[in-house]
């Protein structure tokens, strides 16, 4: 009989964890999933299935039946990108793609378990638009957009008289990221078409005032939307650090733990994200001049290669107030690029370089804030459009590099002096992480035994695959023994296997 030969195509990948499943080695010892971070479990937080695979065979098998014996040891798991449910949708009912920027549920590791006020990103007309939406997951309600409607109001000052030049923003951004803005007349008056729907963000800005912005309702019967600003103070940060590209800082203003003045509860914390905060000059220099003139604010500063600091504190008053935030660079830096499974740079991918256990799973704070600004101690750098980044590392023997994309599966990978120039990460497909083997003979009935589960010893029938579902997406050697009777077994190695969803094993010969 001609010799088995054994084709491994990995067509793609996609799930998370099937809870209680253990892997065991050829020996019969149990190998223990390596790296850091949370275990990646479904969205509900329960075990998720395989898919539909053929019904158990019932019938008779020949004691000399064609065997594929398949041994997995697991190298690491994959974490499953965020979860993506029907956020938004339009008045008729058709979904409209959004995820979620800023408040419960932003971020990387997260689910949707958590009750709270978030900040959605909707496709719509080419650009997007910006919703605060209140998350209940005991009874999810998405956005609702509807048709333009016209809104009008008018933008004064204390005194009632209007402020010229001041724009006003309905949280609506164009293809480019700009923001869709419109500006009030000589008379303080404005007049703007915004999409209809709940929790639109009404933001006022103009020089020499402190910006203000509340959630407001767009309808048939919206009444007109005045407007009254304070005057602004001005703060002015020195970075105090060495000159290390000082220019790839940023600063952002955060509320402190003690809470905030009346002020700053209606000041557009979220739209820091817009321009990823404020940037600092090559003398380490920044000015932001658009706060109110009470309260007191923190403000933090990140540099991808500077660990992340707690925020220093700023007494706002009717005088500028200046602030020095001292920054220390990391003792060692690591420079690569993130590619997919293919090859391809992913550009705008995150990274973090952290110690075990600190958590990427979105801000605590009530504030529509961007995340991970209270990440102490890890740096954060982002992908250039090539793949490329550079960033510091702690000075912990364990840290680990953490990595993550949207539409991909999310590594931590310890560091190491030989780690890897460029850092894969696997396309997310969206099906069961599982073992799809072919039979290995035609017209034939055949077995398959497998060290997962505990070990399994499976009937199959005639030109049918067997599906063997994996305990969680990551990297596997798996190591598969043909044995037809008449011929010398064949046996293939695939070592470093990325799953994120079915692979498929096939045998062919006779």
């Amino acid at each position: 009989m001609q010799r088995s030969t054994v084709l491994f195509l990995l067509l793609g990948c996609t799930v998370a964890a099937l809870v209680g499943w253990t892997l065991f080695s050829d020996a019969g010892g149990e190998v223990v999933p390596p790296g850091g971070g949370g275990p990646v479990a479904p969205d509900d937080g329960g075990a998720s299935q395989p898919g539909e695979g053929p019904a158990p065979f019932a019938g008779a098998v020949p004691a000399d039946a064609p065997r594929v014996r398949v041994r997995v040891t697991s190298l690491e798991r994959f974490v499953a990108p965020p979860p993506e449910p029907d956020l938004a949708v339009r008045v008729d009912g058709v979904a409209l793609p959004a995820r979620i920027i800023a408040g419960v549920g932003a971020g990387f590791d997260v689910t949707l378990a958590r009750r709270g006020v978030a900040l959605l990103a909707i496709e719509h007309d080419g650009g997007e638009l910006l919703r605060q939406l209140a998350l209940d997951p005991t009874s999810p309600t998405p956005a609702r957009v509807g048709a333009r409607i016209v809104v009008r109001g008018r933008v004064n000052d204390g005194r009632q008289r209007p402020v010229r030049g001041a724009r006003v923003w309905f949280g609506e951004l164009h293809a480019d990221g700009s923001e869709r803005s419109f500006v009030v007349d000589d008379e303080g008056a404005f007049e703007a078409d915004v999409p209809a729907g709940d929790g639109v963000p009404f933001v006022v800005r103009a020089t020499g005032y402190a910006s203000k912005w509340r959630a407001i309702s767009v309808g048939p019967d919206v009444q007109p939307l005045d407007e009254v600003l304070q005057p602004a103070t001005t703060v002015y940060l020195q970075v105090a650090a060495r000159a290390v590209e000082i220019e790839r800082a940023r600063a952002f203003v955060v509320p402190l733990s003690s809470g905030v003045s009346s002020g700053l509860s209606q000041w557009p914390f979220f739209a820091q994200l817009l321009a990823d905060g404020y940037p600092v000059d090559g003398s380490g220099r920044v000015a932001i001049e658009d706060l109110p003139q009470h309260g007191e604010v923190g403000v933090v500063v990140r540099h991808p290669l500077a660990p992340l600091m707690a925020p220093e504190v700023v007494e706002l008053s009717e005088q500028p107030a200046r602030a020095l935030v001292r920054m220390s660079f990391a003792s060692r830096t690591h420079q690569g690029g993130v590619v997919d499974d293919a090859g391809a740079p992913i550009a705008g991918a995150s990274l973090w370089a952290r110690v075990p256990g600190q958590r990427l799973d979105g801000p605590r704070s009530q504030r529509l804030l961007p995340p991970y600004l209270d990440l102490r101690g890890a740096c954060a750098a982002r992908a250039g459009a090539d793949g490329r980044f550079s960033i510091g590392l702690p000075d912990a023997e364990d840290a680990q590099l953490a990595v993550r994309a949207r539409g991909f599966a999310g590594r931590n990978v310890p560091w190491s002096s030989e780690m890897d120039a460029e850092l894969v990460l696997p396309v997310w497909r969206g099906g069961d992480a599982s073992l799809r083997v072919q039979p290995p003979v035609a017209g034939a009935v055949w077995r398959v035994d497998s060290n997962l589960g505990g070990g399994v010893d499976l009937p199959c029938a005639a030109d049918e695959a067997c599906v063997l579902a994996l305990p969680y997406c990551g990297r596997f050697d798996v190591q598969l023994r043909v044995e037809v009777a008449g011929a010398e077994p064949v046996v293939r190695e695939v070592t470093g296997l990325l799953v994120t969803g079915p692979v498929e094993l096939t045998t062919d010969g006779g």
